[in-house]
């Protein structure tokens, strides 16, 4: 298993602030804890990375506590995440922020 640094790119930051938000104005607190259930998931990619599969071209890491994908690129020595993406909305939708 090898060691790798994650690396959020400023999308991929931004998708995480915004659904935190959204969680908290549900209800107090519970943006903090989608933050820190988020964060748990983008830690395990340090020895994990490479092995989800891939879609839009990119690896796809299903979060364990909230409906969201973890899409990252593998490289050498870094995990780097592009984007934090709700599964409930439409791939449509979604799937544009990965063309090239």
């Amino acid at each position: 298993m090898k060691h790798r640094e994650v690396r959020l790119t400023e999308d991929a930051t931004k998708d995480l602030d915004k659904a935190a938000q959204f969680y908290e104005g549900i209800e107090t607190g519970l943006g903090t804890y989608f933050f820190n259930a988020i964060l748990n998931d983008l830690e395990a990619l340090e020895f994990f990375g490479g092995l989800h599969q891939q879609r839009f071209g990119y690896y796809a890491c299903p979060a364990k506590r909230f409906p969201f994908f973890i899409y990252y690129d593998l490289n050498e020595s870094t995990v780097d995440v592009v984007a934090i993406l709700d599964t409930r909305e439409n791939p449509a939708t979604t799937g544009h922020r990965f063309e090239v």
